[in-house]
C-alpha cells in the first residue's frame, strides 16, 4: 500500500514539476538558503523557489528555478518521511518519466540506474533525454536516503540551458545538507 502511494505521489510530483517549468511564478528571491525539515541548499543568485508544497502528511515537494522569460532549468526536491529502498524509488521515478504525458514515450530515453553521489550522499542516478517543442530536454534523477527521509532530486532543462546553468547546479549540489528533524 505504501509503495503504491509513493508511486502515485512521485508521478504527481514529477508532473507538477514539468507544469511549473512551463509556467513559472517566482515566490522567493535568489542568493539565499532554503531550509525545511532538516534539508537545506543555497538558492543561486537569479534563482527562486517557485513552489513549496506538502504531500499530505507523507512528505514535501520544493521546486527551484532560474528566473526569467524563456528559462528552462529547474531543480526539484521531493522527500518522503522515512527511508525507502532506493532501487525501488529510482524505478518509480523512471516509470513516472516514461508515463509523463508531456513526454512522448517513443522519443524519451532513460538510462539504467547507476551508483552516484548527490552532495555527500550515496545515491542512484538515472539520466533522461527527450524533445519538447523542438528542443532537446535533459534531466538527471537522484534517489537516496538521508536524515530519515527518502529524497528524490531532479535537475532538468534544455541542453543549452544546462550548460549555461552548470555553475548554479554545482552550487546547489555542494551546499545540499540533510539532517534528522
Amino acid at each position: 500500500m505504501f509503495n503504491k502511494n509513493l508511486h502515485k505521489i512521485s508521478f504527481i510530483a514529477l508532473l507538477f514539476a514539468f507544469i511549473l517549468q512551463q509556467s513559472s511564478c517566482n515566490v522567493a528571491g535568489g542568493g539565499s538558503t532554503f531550509s525545511k525539515d532538516g534539508l537545506s541548499f543555497q538558492i543561486p543568485q537569479g534563482w527562486a523557489i517557485t513552489n513549496q508544497d506538502t504531500i499530505g502528511n507523507e512528505g514535501v515537494y520544493v521546486a527551484c528555478e532560474k528566473k526569467g522569460f524563456g528559462e528552462t532549468t529547474f531543480a526539484s526536491f521531493t522527500w518522503m518521511y522515512g527511508e525507502f529502498d532506493i532501487d525501488r524509488n529510482i524505478q518509480i521515478q523512471r516509470d513516472a518519466i516514461l508515463q509523463n504525458p508531456l513526454f512522448l514515450k517513443w522519443r524519451t530515453q532513460i538510462t539504467d540506474p547507476q551508483k552516484s553521489n548527490f552532495a555527500q550522499y550515496a545515491a542512484l542516478k538515472s539520466t533522461y533525454t527527450t524533445r519538447l517543442k523542438d528542443q532537446e530536454v535533459r534531466g538527471d534523477i537522484y534517489c537516496f536516503n538521508c536524515g530519515n527521509k527518502a529524497v528524490t532530486v531532479m535537475w532538468q532543462g534544455t541542453a543549452n540551458d544546462l550548460i549555461t546553468d552548470a555553475e548554479a547546479w554545482q552550487q546547489i549540489r555542494e551546499s545540499f545538507r540533510c539532517a534528522n528533524k
